[in-house]
């Protein structure tokens, strides 16, 4: 099979400036998917308090996704991406400046309605700027192989900061982590004022004073997609998808902290390296997306993921274990882009922001409740569980999707 990468310069001027954006939320995400929950554990929070934490965001995400999509579907997507980033910045301002719990769950809060401002709209403003199946597969891709190197970048840097400012600057273990959380806002900053100056719309916002604009808003806000609303209640499969991640993915970290008592020197560059081979691995999913379907690559790629998943909490050390869990990340989430491409392209083009937020949501709401139910479960010393029921939502899921998806194609 003759494999071929996506170039970047070969794209939209614009879908290339909107990848960069993609890079730099995904370089500041990163510290709060290593670093977060071990530096609330550090700080002594334990295990349920952690994982309601991170539920905490997910709920906000998915409450928010559909109308804010929604809005931005009628209204034009840049202002959201706006809003998103600037919220974004100000949850890690908190983080910065106290451990208050009341606080710490207003910065999940602003986390998660950040995301709700940012996944959608991103990803309806990029399939805006592509043409062909061939060409939104490759600028998808481009933006997955750029955001995972800079989450890698970041997962790396999670490990490095805290340890350069305890060793170097005398910072104690806890303040040491805070530096992240301020790079993560001055790098939302960043891209709000790209986004305002580089990114243009072409859809424009209509005029306030128009009565029919008062009648088009009254119509069209909270409309259903009806066009897509066949092809995108069949996505709700993905729901088991949500469910099982969420138990296990997002204390990941944690896991690698309690089960064999690595610090985040150590847990940093483990996950880096994770993320920076499954982005080099995203470009070559259009190869073999061209080759056998889009629905056959991420349905073969997600079930060769979950053997290795099963064996992670059986290893005997973290080698084996981060071994088996960087393996499973890749198949799992190689096809990433591919999915997403294909989402859009059985989407009709008016409905994008909004299908997929219903399309998120259904993923997302399992997720936001997950977190807690693991880390309960790690509370009573459960570290093994949560692997198993994942494994076994992921087979449903995934099994279900091949068996509606196999046949239908893009518009």
């Amino acid at each position: 099979m003759r494999i071929s990468v996506p170039s970047i310069s070969r794209i939209n001027p614009e879908a290339r400036t909107l990848i960069f954006v993609g890079a730099l939320s995904s370089l500041g995400g990163a510290f709060y998917f290593v670093a977060l929950s071990v530096y609330l554990s550090v700080a002594g929070l334990d295990p349920t308090t952690i994982g309601s934490l991170l539920a905490v965001e997910s709920v906000f995400g998915f409450a928010f996704a559909i109308p804010m999509a929604m809005l931005s579907d009628i209204h034009g997507r840049k202002a959201f991406l706006l809003i998103g980033v600037l919220m974004a910045s100000f949850s890690g301002l908190i983080l910065v400046f106290t451990l208050n719990l009341a606080l710490l769950v207003v910065s999940a809060v602003l986390s998660g309605i950040a995301n709700s401002l940012l996944n959608a709209p991103a990803g309806a403003l990029l399939a805006e700027k592509t043409g062909n199946d061939i060409e939104r597969n490759n600028v998808f891709t481009l933006w997955s192989f750029y955001s995972g190197i800079a989450t890698g970048a970041g997962a790396l840097l999670s490990g490095l900061v805290p340890t350069v400012f305890q060793v170097y600057f005398a910072f104690s273990t806890i303040i040491s982590f805070r530096p992240l959380f301020a790079l993560s806002a001055l790098l939302g900053i960043v891209s709000m004022l790209i986004i305002q100056f580089k990114v243009h719309e072409v859809r424009g916002l209509p005029k306030k004073d128009s009565k029919v604009t008062k009648s088009r808003f009254s119509r069209s806000f909270l409309k259903l997609p009806r066009k897509s609303m066949q092809v995108v209640m069949k996505f709700s499969v993905i729901g088991l998808i949500g469910l099982g991640a969420g138990l296990i993915i997002p204390l990941f970290p944690l896991w690698f902290h309690l089960r064999f008592n690595l610090d985040i020197s150590t847990i940093g560059p483990l996950f880096s390296g994770m993320l920076f081979v499954t982005a080099f691995a995203s470009l070559l999913t259009p190869s073999l997306a061209k080759r056998t379907g889009s629905v056959s690559t991420i349905a073969l790629t997600q079930i060769s993921s979950i053997p290795l998943l099963v064996f992670i909490p059986f290893a005997g050390n973290y080698i084996q274990a981060g071994a088996a869990m960087v393996g499973r990340n890749v198949l799992m989430n190689v096809s990433g882009p591919i999915q997403r491409s294909y989402q859009m392209g059985v989407i009709h083009p008016d409905e994008r922001a909004t299908a997929l937020s219903i399309i998120s949501t259904f993923d997302a709401v399992p997720r936001a409740f997950a977190p807690a139910i693991g880390g309960y479960m790690f509370s009573l010393g459960l570290l093994s569980l949560p692997f198993f029921f994942t494994a076994a939502l992921y087979s449903i899921s995934i099994s279900l999707f091949y068996l509606m998806f196999r046949n239908i194609k893009t518009l």
